[in-house]
């Protein structure tokens, strides 16, 4: 997926704000999502994960969404991954569900060796870990803290 919005970026990892019509571009798909509300992404080096709230219009939390993916790939003008097909949705009372499944059993012979198994146990554990992150960064933005949530 390319990303095209404002960053923050530290060392520890990248925050995108994607405002309401942000384009997600799917290039295996030859598709691209646009965006019904606002999101926060947050990308970590070396995490095969992306994600973080998707807020209303008053700033309110919708939900939580995570993403698993490999590794983000951090160029000048684009971040990229190759996307596992497998999301965690978890709702603002920390109810957590893995979603995708019966994409990411059609899709997993196409993965290299270990993708498949690594993906799905990441995805099972990633719920309350993503909804830790997400409590994490709301705190920091809340106290002016600069950057991404580690």
């Amino acid at each position: 997926m390319r990303l095209e919005a404002a960053r923050s970026r530290d060392p520890g990892g990248v925050l995108v704000y994607a405002p309401v019509g942000f384009e997600l571009h799917h290039e295996s798909r030859g598709a691209v999502f646009r965006m019904g509300h606002q999101a926060y992404i947050a990308f970590f080096p070396g995490c095969w994960y992306s994600g973080g709230p998707d807020v209303d219009g008053d700033g309110r939390v919708l939900e939580y969404y995570w993403n698993v993916q490999t590794p983000a790939v951090f160029e000048p003008s684009r971040i990229w991954q190759y996307d596992l097909e497998l999301d965690v949705r978890c709702s603002e009372d920390r109810t957590c569900e893995v979603c995708d499944l019966a994409e990411f059993k059609a899709g997993r012979h196409l993965y290299p060796p270990g993708w498949a198994e690594s993906a799905y146990g990441r995805s099972r554990r990633s719920g309350r870990t993503c909804v830790r992150l997400a409590g994490r960064c709301s705190r920091r933005r809340a106290s002016g803290a600069g950057g991404a949530c580690p």
